[in-house]
């Protein structure tokens, strides 16, 4: 998972959560949102630095989807 920004028309950057898959039938890389944060300015209202407040949270989601995968049983 990695946070995605997004330059909009009117130059507003807004913020999401995406993970990036690969499909085996196109042979393509696809960007799934996993959650929508809203525009940045928005968000620096609530948080004195919206980006690295986020980056953290991401790496801690891929933090616990690794030990997951760890902790899977084998069949």
């Amino acid at each position: 998972m990695y946070l995605k920004k997004a330059t909009a028309k009117n130059g507003r950057v807004h913020l999401t959560i995406a993970e990036g898959h690969y499909d085996p039938v196109t042979k393509k890389r696809k960007t799934v949102n996993v959650k929508a944060l809203g525009y940045l300015d928005v968000l620096a209202r609530e948080y004195s630095d919206p980006i690295t407040h986020f980056t953290a949270v991401v790496e801690e989601m891929n933090k616990k989807e690794r030990m997951k995968r760890v902790q899977l049983p084998l069949l």
